[in-house]
C-alpha cells in the first residue's frame, strides 16, 4: 500500500529551528489533484497534519520506502518518529531537500540527529539523504 500524506495547506509548525521558512509556505495542489494523479496505483491520499492525520491502517503497517519533503524541524523529527519503528529490516528511508538548501535548518537538525542512530547505512546526495535500516532495532 502508497500512502501520500499531505497538509494541503502548506507549512504548519514553523519554529526558530525553521531559518527564514514561513507557515502557509509550499501551499500547493488540492487532495482532489493527488488523488487523480495515484488514482492508478495502490494508493491512499491522507489530508492533514502528519502523524496526527494517519490512519490505523498505516499506524499498523511496516515500510520498506519512506519518502520524507516536509522541511521543517518538529515535522521531520515526528516523520522520523512515526516511521522509524515501523521499518522493515533493509527498509530505505529517504529524506528529500536537507543538505545544501537555504532555509531547511530544522530539518537538517533532525537529520543530523537520525543519521547517528546504531544499526543504519547513512548515504548523503546533493539533494537527498538516505538511511538503510540494518538491523530491526
Amino acid at each position: 500500500m502508497h500512502f501520500a500524506c499531505d497538509t494541503f495547506n502548506g507549512l504548519q509548525d514553523v519554529s526558530a529551528a525553521d531559518g527564514r521558512l514561513k507557515n502557509g509556505m509550499f501551499r500547493g495542489a488540492a487532495k482532489t489533484q493527488v488523488e487523480e494523479i495515484l488514482r492508478d496505483y495502490k494508493s491512499r491520499v491522507v489530508e492533514g497534519y502528519f502523524p496526527d492525520c494517519s490512519p490505523l491502517e498505516m499506524r499498523d503497517s511496516k515500510f520498506s520506502l519512506v519518502h520524507i519533503d516536509v522541511d521543517t524541524y518538529k515535522s521531520t523529527r515526528a516523520c522520523i518518529d512515526f516511521f522509524w519503528d515501523r521499518m522493515s529490516n533493509g527498509g530505505v528511508m529517504v529524506l528529500d531537500d536537507v543538505v545544501g538548501t537555504v532555509g531547511r535548518l530544522g530539518a537538517w537538525k533532525a537529520w543530523d540527529e537520525t543519521k547517528k542512530k546504531p544499526g543504519i547505512k547513512v548515504i548523503e546526495t546533493n539533494q537527498s539523504q538516505i538511511i538503510i535500516r540494518r538491523s530491526a532495532l
